[in-house]
């Protein structure tokens, strides 16, 4: 996955974004800014619609989905909803391609199933009880 490319929940399922030099060039024509002044506009309530509309629009095209079905998941998703639901959304797409997304842990392999793990020290010698001898008369009182 390339370290721009950043999949969350949205919309009705799991979509993966990625915005690509040329996604960066279409949201710079479609708004005429570049991406961290969008960015900051969203972060400080100075946006206009397609700074969010773009972002997501073009977020998903480059992550990889057909433009037919992406222009109806953003008409139904973005422009059929409040304007809130989208601005997170449009952060983290464009943070992603500004500062890298979170890519994920390689998982470490598993061991051989020959491996043994090492059992911890057992001591063998017999533990030292104090005894005491035992007579067969009561004690005195």
């Amino acid at each position: 996955m390339r370290l721009t490319a950043i999949t969350f929940e949205w919309a009705d399922g799991e979509y993966t974004f990625d915005l690509k030099l040329g996604e960066i060039r279409k949201l710079q024509d479609k708004t005429g800014l570049g991406p961290a002044v969008i960015l900051r506009d969203l972060q400080s309530d100075s946006w206009k619609v397609d700074h969010y509309r773009e972002t997501i629009l073009q977020g998903v095209l480059g992550g990889g989905m057909a433009a037919k079905d992406t222009n109806k998941l953003v008409k139904d998703w973005v422009d059929e909803r409040p304007a809130a639901e989208s601005l997170l959304p449009a952060q983290s797409i464009l943070l992603a391609w500004i500062v890298g997304a979170p890519q994920p842990k390689k998982e470490e392999a598993p061991k051989d199933q020959n491996e043994t793990a090492t059992a911890p020290a057992v001591s063998t010698s017999t533990p030292s009880i104090p005894l005491e001898p035992q007579s067969d008369s009561a004690p005195a009182t």
